[in-house]
């Protein structure tokens, strides 16, 4: 890394300066004195914050601000934020993994003390130190670097080593040294050094080891365990026994108040202000301060009270190495906490009030009222005679007497007793009364939630908006610089009380506040409100609004104090913030649109970063300037005049540079690149407040300006080409202010050979002969095309003269043929209409004719009974005759479904001429008024096929000759059906007639899918292909015969059907009454005629129990009663026949094998598969009743299950 000369210069003083702080121990940065230790900030660290374990060994600082902490796992190097670790096995110069002592010498090495050896780190380099054989360099312990140059190291068991100038001067037992078990050293301020043994204290004169001054009184135990010697040359001792000498007049003497009897002395400090630090092993922390001794063990909250190691940092802080629960810091602060350590006897303070007599008081929610004078706190309650314990606020009379308002009234202190005690009884509102005032005139003021109470001398009179006040609910009382004082509300504004009247403050465009928790006014009449909604600075009648936007820290304001150093201090619920008040000002004025403010929390100093603002007054300035904030564990308290100065910042550092994710040496010349991904890692060591540290960066030749990273500490660029670059990086911190000195990194990135100049014009020129050659190949290339082009041009446009003529043919054949498939659309939809109208038809069918057969039979009978049968011959002839249509009704019904095209195939042997009958019977209607019908049926052989599909064929072959003769001279025309066998025993079906023909050329064509003679809308040329396609299917054929102007002839020849199969005759049906018993049927439909006919016609062997509704029959079947047979209907709403046979068929498989089911035709795909698959009886309607009978009575041949069931 290449630092020019400037920055050089300016980073060498600044190093000089930190060195001189960490060395000499100067005074400027050190930890206050007159405060315990629980008041400083206390931070810790352990392994969740990066340490590799949580035993601290020993701590150093080097120039550069980095704190190294020693581990049994390596060495820590901390920036404030993060921790770095080296160990032994990525840096071999560490010689063993533990470090057992760490010192920094004045030219800025760090020496490293191991089990193993001696290592030095310089630059950022490691460096194992080499002894010649005769000095034993093990078990290394503490070290000392001397003002003049050489290191002291002390061994366990191996003696004393001084070092300089590479070579190595040893002491032990055998040259003078009082135990080779060294635990300590400490240099005087003549240079000469103090040597700690076990066995006692040596010092080294420059020349040879002297026995050191005398112990008074003499210990038993003069194990030396640790060496201190303070600014003005005194020796400080530490023993394994915990006692503490200090040396005076030649002789060391026990000091008691730094002594931790019973817990070895582990190390001794002594800061820059001259407190000393004792560190022990099993007794915590102790320090001892102008003759005042402050401790920090376990109870007040040092995790692990072995300490092993000590160090002040160079902006004062105290760094302590535990044993166990890693390390810690207590820094100096600018707010002090005082508590419950510190005496209060509450966490949550309300308010704090001065006494004339310079006392401070503080009244908490619960504890009472404290008193804190000349360094002592006693505190009052109700066991005192206070009349609440949770007090609000305070107030002092002219006669010095104190008032505290409390949640049930106000009590009066004076001269160490509670003398008065006024409550609800002497007039005031029920509830806490939240602010006290006494008024120059000695009256006094209670702010309630009802309103303003006035102290008469007897009773309260309490004043409300009616007496002008802007709001009941009192929240603010405080003197007026022009007389009287000031009212606050919430929800009402500000008022002030002067002359015996309330004025309330309203101007254009004055604020209407929730809550007002604060003011504060300036000599001129200038005020500054505190309010939920923000700060309101209010002056010459206008008003200007501050909140978060305008930067404020937060807009809840709880009290506004002056610093007298131009800031305004607010407190809130997140804490304590100052302003600028210039800056405040100049916004009001338009000169500037943000303020900055500076919060204050935990690390500041506060116990809990939140303040109180539910008393009066919620802070106060004290007379000697010192700010008091009350808060919800103690009270804090700013005073400006002690405030140190803050440290500089170390110089910033490049710490780590990769690129393409692979590390680099900052002090690389070249650097080849690759994806020219390139990261650099830089920081700033800042211990104190590294939080408020903000970054920027830029990299010159590449970002045209600075880049803000905020806490972010490392860069990353991507794509970045080959070239020289600088990168320069610079921190400022948020709060003070301070900027440290900006770092700066040359970077060179080697370009690759294809960035390479060299390989860029080698490309150009590569690319220019290649476009060259490439110009003259295409120029070739163009002009065969050429010739190619203009030949294919010529052939093309004759195949898209021909193409054109061709697609317009097509074109009026594709219209054709969708208004072909429209009207065949139709025609399907025909059919499934002619389907569903025989269903509708047959349920009423099959009433009608049951009822017939019924009424005909009793007529007989009642004809017979009679005696005079030709009186009922007439009757019995019109019944016989509504048979006779009912039964044509339902062969039409049948007939219908025949041809509907909606029921599956059944291929069977079928006769021919019955076939023919049903077609000529359905054409009637179109061949009557064009032609006669001359049958001549000879004898054919039944053939094997499907009887609907067969008629369809013959019926669209009739109707197609019909339609070939014109209307209106039937006389003149015929249509003569032919049948015959021919020679090979095949069946000929011959249709001609006597109309136009058909052209010779059309002949070949006429079976083609879509081809029609006919005019458009007439037909759509499907017919005669499908019937070609199913003659064809059943290996017949299907030919044509025509003369124009004389007729057409159609043949049409099938196979025989093979000859039937020998099946043994079917068993006879019952004939008679049989069985002999009377079953109980069901019958479901949802037609009730119907099952009112079945009931009639039945009810002679049969006792019928009728259901419209399949869920009312399920509900019946499931109470258990018994039938012989169910007859349902297959199709029903609500529940289906199907539906109840899947039903019974999981409740009652025995009842479902019991069901018979009717329909009127299942012209479903989903009806005909169901019962194709449950092979369960099905009869149609209508039915032949003798027929009905029959078949009931072969289902019913079996004996009934019980015996119960019989009739």
């Amino acid at each position: 890394m290449r630092i020019p000369p400037g920055t050089r210069m300016l980073l060498s003083l600044r190093i000089a300066v930190l060195a001189l702080l960490v060395s000499t121990g100067g005074t400027a940065w050190a930890l206050e004195p007159g405060k315990s230790l629980a008041q400083f900030p206390h931070s810790t660290w352990q392994r969740s914050s990066g340490l590799p374990q949580s035993a601290i060994l020993t701590l150093a600082q080097t120039p550069d601000g980095y704190l190294w902490a020693g581990t049994w796992e390596g060495v820590a190097r901390f920036d404030g934020a993060r921790f770095t670790l080296f160990e032994s096995h990525t840096t071999p110069a560490l010689q063993a993994r533990s470090i057992r002592g760490l010192a920094t010498s004045q030219d800025g090495t760090l020496w490293l003390s191991t089990e193993a050896g001696l290592t030095g780190m310089r630059g950022g380099t490691f460096f194992p130190v080499h002894a010649p054989p005769d000095v034993v360099l093990k078990d290394l312990r503490t070290l000392l670097p001397a003002r003049d140059g050489s290191l002291w190291i002390a061994t366990l068991g191996y003696g004393l080593l001084r070092y300089k100038d590479g070579t190595f001067q040893a002491w032990t037992t055998r040259t003078g040294l009082l135990d080779d078990y060294v635990a300590a050293l400490a240099e005087a301020p003549d240079g000469s050094v103090w040597v700690g043994t076990s066995r006692g204290l040596q010092r080294w004169d420059g020349q040879a080891l002297q026995p050191g001054p005398a112990f008074v009184p003499q210990d038993a135990e003069l194990s030396v365990r640790a060496l201190a010697v303070d600014a003005e040359g005194h020796l400080w001792v530490g023993t394994e026994s915990g006692t503490v000498y200090r040396q005076q007049e030649g002789h060391l003497r026990r000091e008691p108040l730094a002594s931790i009897p019973g817990h070895p002395i582990s190390a001794l400090l002594v800061d820059r202000a001259g407190s000393l630090w004792v560190g022990s092993t099993g007794g915590g922390l102790l320090r001892l301060a102008h003759g005042h001794r402050s401790v920090m063990d376990g109870a007040q909250g040092m995790e692990d009270e072995a300490i092993a190691a000590l160090l002040e940092d160079a902006e004062g802080s105290i760094w302590i190495g535990t044993e166990e629960a890693g390390l810690h810091r207590l820094k100096d602060a600018p707010l002090t906490p005082y508590g419950r350590p510190e005496g209060l006897p509450h966490d949550v303070i309300a308010s704090i009030h001065e006494a004339r007599d310079g006392s401070l008081w503080f009244a908490s929610l619960g504890g009472g009222v404290t008193r804190w004078f000349a360094g002592k706190m006693t505190t009052w309650n109700t066991h005192h005679g206070l009349i609440h314990d949770r007090v609000r606020s305070i107030a002092e009379d002219q006669h010095g007497g104190l008032w505290f308002s409390t949640q049930l009234g106000l009590s009066r202190w004076q001269d160490g007793a509670f003398t008065t005690t006024l409550g609800h009884a002497h007039g005031l509102p029920p509830g806490p009364v939240r602010t006290v005032h006494v008024d120059a005139d000695n009256i006094l003021w209670a702010g309630t939630q009802a309103g303003l109470a006035r102290w008469n001398g007897e009773r309260f009179e309490l004043h409300t908006r009616k007496d002008g006040l802007p709001g009941d609910k009192i929240t603010l009382l405080k003197p007026r610089g022009a007389g009287g004082f000031w009212v606050g509300t919430s929800g009402g504004g500000l008022a002030f009380y002067s002359g015996g009247h309330f004025t309330s403050v309203a101007s254009e465009g004055y604020p209407m506040f929730s809550e007002l928790s604060s003011l504060y006014e300036e000599a001129d009449g200038t005020l500054w409100l505190g309010t939920d909604e923000g700060l309101f600075h209010a002056k010459g009648g206008h008003f200007t609004r501050f909140s978060q936007a305008e930067g404020l820290f937060n807009d809840r304001i709880f009290q506004i104090l002056p610093d007298g150093h131009g800031y305004l201090w607010m407190s809130c619920n997140k804490g304590l913030f100052r302003v600028r008040q210039a800056e405040l000002e100049a916004v009001a004025e338009g000169r500037r649109t943000r303020v900055t403010s500076r919060a204050y929390g935990e690390e500041d100093g506060m116990r809990a970063a939140e303040c109180n603002g539910v008393g009066g007054p919620p802070g106060i300035r004290a007379r000697d300037g010192r700010l008091w904030f009350p808060t919800v564990r103690g009270a804090v308290v700013y005073t400006p005049t002690h405030e140190q100065r803050p440290a500089p910042l170390a110089p910033m550092r490049i710490e780590e540079l990769r690129v393409d994710r692979q590390p680099v040496p900052l002090g690389a010349e070249a650097i080849p690149v690759g994806e020219g991904n390139v990261e650099i890692q830089y920081t700033t060591p800042s211990l104190s407040a590294p939080q408020q540290l903000r970054f920027r960066y830029q990299l010159e030749g590449f970002d045209p300006d600075w880049v803000e990273a905020g806490a972010r500490n490392v860069a990353y660029y991507t794509n970045l080409p080959p070239g020289r670059y600088r990168f320069l990086v610079e921190a400022r911190e948020l709060d003070e202010g301070r900027v440290a000195p900006l770092a700066e990194l040359t970077l060179h990135l080697k370009p690759r050979f294809h960035q390479t100049l060299l390989f860029r014009g080698a490309c150009a020129l590569a690319a220019l002969l290649l476009v060259a050659g490439g110009m003259w190949l295409r120029l070739c290339q163009s002009r065969q095309r050429e010739r190619e082009l203009q030949a294919h041009v010529d052939q093309r446009t004759a195949e898209l003269a021909t193409l054109n003529a061709d697609l317009s043919n097509r074109l009026q054949e594709l219209q054709s043929t969708r208004e072909r498939l429209v009207h065949a659309e139709k025609m399907a939809a025909v059919g499934t209409l002619a389907a569903g109208v025989g269903h509708e038809i047959n349920n009423p069918l099959a009433f009608i004719i049951s009822n017939l057969h019924y009424a005909s039979t009793e007529l007989k009978g009642a004809a017979q009974q009679d005696g005079e049968p030709e009186r009922w011959a007439e009757v019995e002839q019109a019944l016989a005759e509504a048979l006779l249509g009912a039964d044509r009704v339902r062969r039409i019904v049948q007939d219908l479904k025949t041809f509907s095209r909606v029921q599956p195939e059944h291929p069977q042997r079928v006769d021919l001429h019955a076939v023919l009958d049903l077609a000529l019977s359905f054409a009637d209607a179109e061949v009557r008024h064009r032609a006669r019908v001359v049958k001549r049926l000879g004898p054919v052989p039944a053939v094997f096929g499907d009887e609907t599909r067969l008629g369809q064929v013959l019926l669209n072959l009739i109707i197609n000759a019909a339609q070939a003769i014109p209307e209106g001279h039937a006389d003149q025309h015929e249509i003569r059906i032919t049948t015959r066998q021919d020679a090979q025993g095949r069946a000929v079906v011959e249709v001609s007639d006597t109309g136009t023909g058909i052209a010779p050329e059309v002949l070949p064509r006429i079976f083609d899918p879509f081809f029609t003679t006919k005019p458009v809308g007439v037909g759509t040329g499907l017919g005669l292909s499908i019937c070609h396609g199913y003659v064809q299917a059943l290996g017949g054929d299907i030919r044509v015969r025509s003369t124009p102007g004389k007729g057409t002839t159609f043949e049409v020849t099938l196979p025989p059907a093979p000859a039937p199969s020998q099946q043994p005759p079917p068993p006879s049906a019952p004939s008679g009454r049989f069985p002999a018993w009377r079953s109980r049927l069901m019958v479901v439909d949802d037609e009730p005629l119907l099952a009112s006919a079945l009931a009639r016609t039945l009810s002679s062997e049969h006792d019928i129990v009728p259901f419209s509704s399949a869920r009312d029959a399920l509900d019946r079947l499931r109470q258990g009663e018994h039938y012989h047979l169910i007859l349902c209907d297959l199709m029903m709403p609500d529940m289906t026949g199907m539906e109840l046979y899947e039903t019974l068929g999981r409740e009652a498989p025995d009842v479902a094998e019991r069901m018979v089911f009717i329909t009127g035709g299942a012209f479903t795909d989903a009806a005909r598969a169901f019962l194709d698959s449950t092979r369960r009886p099905c009869l149609e309607k209508p039915f032949e009743p003798e027929l009905l009978r029959t078949r009931l009575r072969a289902l019913l041949s079996q004996p009934p299950s019980s015996p119960s069931a019989a009739a």
